[in-house]
């Protein structure tokens, strides 16, 4: 009996088939090797079987076909002519319409179709996001009389309808911004929905001691939410603000420290579930930590010494003991103090390590992706940061990086989401920020220009105020009494700043962040200098429609549009849940952390679209950076392993 295949399921079966051939060989523990020979009727290249050397692509001297990513046109009785990739390597160059990008160059380059396939002439046959199917077949269905009436055409947004995919033009640096489309026909332009109204609620003012400076949050209460500190500087004293849960900070204490305190630090520090508060005291030379005595009250406080000028504490656990032990900027002594936690909130005598000339600002970040925490300064005097990495023998200087003039407080965020912690360096004395992008070895180097702010920028913290799950930035700028915001659009590139304005004279010169209203949006808390206050900036920013992909279309309409599967029907697309990632198991291509028949489906429609990226990146088996029928035996091999990731 014959069975017809449909034409539109034809490659899908194909491949199934292919897979199905695979799995039974190896099952059958027979491996082919280079010189073998397979009879099969791959991807239906005429009507008869052919005999295709393993690891070979071209058949026969008259003709040459790429099946890598195929996709394929009905020609009769269910053959299949394979629609190939560039079979050249050399790329063609197109002039397109850019019609709504200024100030760019018209000339883009793009793998082509083989001309011999191309209804349109070679000139038109630009396929820029190498998925095997002609640009303008994919955004015009109509095309040249209906020659584009093929699998996938249409699927593509092309929102300036200048025969380009948008998703090509943005990967060549262009913003595509069509006020146009709508694509959920909620009234609203997609592009609309995707920028954050930026709405902060300025809270009354709180008072603090004499001259505010440093300022870090935590749950000091116990009852959950975050509550904050502030070091007084002319006051030599730390204010600590308990919240009620709703924002309402009503209960304010404050407790004697040491001589011009700088920085405050929140940790568990005797490992008794409260969290302690550590404050830099500059002019004696000492940290100084208030052990939590449980609601909010604090012990006496206990001296711990470190370098001359501690200026900057922070808090982690550097030696992997289950310990927060301190790191202290010692301005004057052009040293960073490692104060070891001892246990039961004893702390070592301070170890010294060498970085620049009169360190500001200390931070730990994990640069290498070793599980253990290392230390950045900010060298005031030679306007440079310097790295020391943390190994088994002891810290070791690893980098130092220019940055801008006197750099005074830094902070660490993956700021381009490429799973490496980079860092945000404020240069107070040049009104700028510089943002050193960590290669994933702890090689750092400049995201671009520095990015402006206002007068003497003195306090940094990362902050996803619009929920996009990408850090943006927040800065503290003193002596203009602003805050500046710059805007992350989740691969490293900021928009152009958001400025909120603080009471005149306040002198904002501290930061931190916390959602004190537990409205699920981060909110920050600001100490100021000038006015002996401190003040909540409540987030009440109206979050954009979800663009989880960060592909600027609204979730929805990926869904909708099929362009994003979502296998589970939840509304996020698949890509943007996976549970795992490919380098724990590969091969899990649904990324349910399961490998079983639901991978073969999503293995098929990857090859077929030809992507690797989101879940497809598990298809990709052979490292080449191609998802090509050459990674059907390794992805097969795999899947017979079977069973849960790891």
């Amino acid at each position: 009996m014959r069975i017809s295949i449909p034409r539109q399921f034809a490659v899908q079966y194909n491949l199934m088939r292919v897979i199905a051939i695979t799995l039974a060989s190896l099952c059958a523990t027979q491996i082919v090797s280079a010189e073998d020979e397979i009879v099969s009727r791959p991807y239906g290249v005429l009507n008869s079987a052919q005999r295709l050397p393993s690891r070979t692509i071209a058949v026969g001297n008259d003709y040459l076909f790429t099946v890598s990513r195929p996709v394929s046109v009905a020609n009769s009785n269910d053959d299949i002519v394979a629609r190939p990739l560039a079979v050249a390597n050399t790329p063609n160059t197109l002039t397109s319409r850019l019609t709504a990008v200024a100030n760019t160059s018209n000339t883009i380059t793009s793998r082509a179709v083989s001309p011999n396939n191309c209804p349109f002439g070679e000139l038109n046959c630009a396929d820029c996001n190498n998925n095997g199917i002609f640009d303008l077949c994919e955004t015009d269905c109509a095309h040249a009389g209906g020659l584009c009436n093929i699998e996938g055409c249409g699927l593509e947004y092309d929102c300036n309808f200048n025969g380009i995919p948008d998703e090509c033009e943005r990967e060549t640096g262009f913003d595509v911004i069509c006020a146009n489309v709508d694509c959920n026909n909620n009234g609203v332009a997609d592009f609309l929905e995707l920028i954050v109204d930026v709405q902060f609620t300025l809270s009354d003012s709180l008072p603090a001691g004499p001259q505010p400076y440093g300022i870090a949050s935590g749950d000091l209460d116990g009852d959950g939410d975050p509550d904050f500190a502030v070091a007084n500087v002319s006051g030599n004293s730390c204010s600590v603000f308990l919240n009620n849960g709703a924002g309402v900070f009503s209960t304010i204490n404050t407790f004697a420290v040491a001589q011009s305190p700088r920085s405050v630090s929140i940790g568990d520090f005797d490992n008794d579930g409260l969290n302690d508060i550590a404050v830099a005291c500059y002019n004696t030379d000492n940290v100084a930590i208030l052990y939590n005595t449980g609601g909010g009250t604090f012990s006496e406080p206990s001296f711990h010494a470190a370098g001359d000028g501690a200026q900057c504490v922070v808090a982690g656990d550097l030696n992997l003991n289950g310990r927060l032990d301190l790191v202290v900027a010692d301005t004057n002594s052009n040293t960073v103090a490692v104060l070891w936690n001892l246990g039961m909130g004893g702390f070592s005598v301070p170890d010294f390590q060498t970085v620049g000339s009169m360190p500001r600002a200390v931070t730990l970040l994990d640069i290498d992706n070793d599980g253990r925490l290392d230390i950045a300064a900010a060298n005031s005097n030679h306007d440079n940061v310097t790295i020391l990495r943390n190994t088994v023998e002891g810290f070791v200087q690893f980098d130092v990086e220019s940055v801008g003039r006197f750099p005074f407080a830094m902070t660490a965020a993956d700021w381009d989401n490429d799973g490496a912690p980079d860092l945000a360096v404020l240069n107070s004395v040049a009104g700028t920020m510089t943002l050193l992008h960590n290669d994933g070895t702890g090689d750092f180097s400049p995201m671009g220009l520095p990015l402006p702010l206002d007068q003497a920028p003195r306090a940094v913290a990362p902050i996803d105020f619009n929920g996009d799950d990408a850090p943006d930035i927040m800065v503290a700028n003193y002596a203009s009494g602003t805050i500046s915001l710059y805007q992350n659009n989740g691969t490293g590139g900021f928009a152009a700043r958001t400025t909120l304005l603080l009471p005149a004279n306040s002198g904002c010169h501290g930061l931190a962040i916390g959602d004190f209203d537990a409205d699920g949006r981060p909110d920050a808390a600001v100490a100021n200098r000038s006015d002996n206050s401190a003040r909540v900036l409540f987030n009440e920013s109206i979050s954009p429609s979800p663009d989880c992909n960060l592909n600027r279309v609204p979730d929805e309409c990926d869904v909708a549009s099929g362009f994003s599967p979502d296998e589970n029907s939840n509304g996020v697309p698949d890509e943007c849940e996976m549970v795992n990632d490919c380098a724990t198991c590969p091969a899990d291509v649904s990324g349910d952390a399961v490998l079983d028949a639901q991978d073969i489906q999503r293995f098929v429609d990857c090859l077929l679209n030809g992507s690797i990226s989101g879940s497809c990146a598990c298809a990709e088996m052979n490292g080449d950076d191609n998802l090509t029928s050459a990674d059907i035996a390794t992805f097969v091999a795999r899947l017979l392993v079977g069973g849960l990731c790891p």
